[in-house]
């Protein structure tokens, strides 16, 4: 839907929150083992990728050639400040 507001940029991103796991759990191999529901620190770390990721393509430089989210995802998912704090919580799975 088409908002109005002369503070933002051109798009706003929001991300799903099991996607944003999943995708995680593939690329460390791990399982993440806490709450990602809204108001924890997983779901902080989801809301910062979508302010980022908004930032970068509503960057001047990016409007003409915007970059895809999973490209720039996959550089930048651990540039995140909150990804120390949910980082802890990926662990290796134990095969039986």
């Amino acid at each position: 839907m088409p908002f109005q507001d002369t503070r933002d940029g051109t798009f706003i991103t929001q991300l799903n929150v099991n996607v944003i796991r999943e995708e995680l759990e593939e690329i460390l191999e791990k399982k993440y083992t806490e709450d990602i529901d809204e108001g924890s620190t997983f779901w902080c770390y989801v809301s910062e990728l979508e302010f980022e990721y908004n930032c970068c393509i509503n960057e001047y430089s990016t409007r003409t050639n915007p970059i895809p989210f999973w490209d720039w995802f996959l550089d930048n998912y651990n540039n995140i400040y909150a990804y120390e704090e949910i980082e802890e919580n990926f662990i290796e799975e134990q095969n039986n």
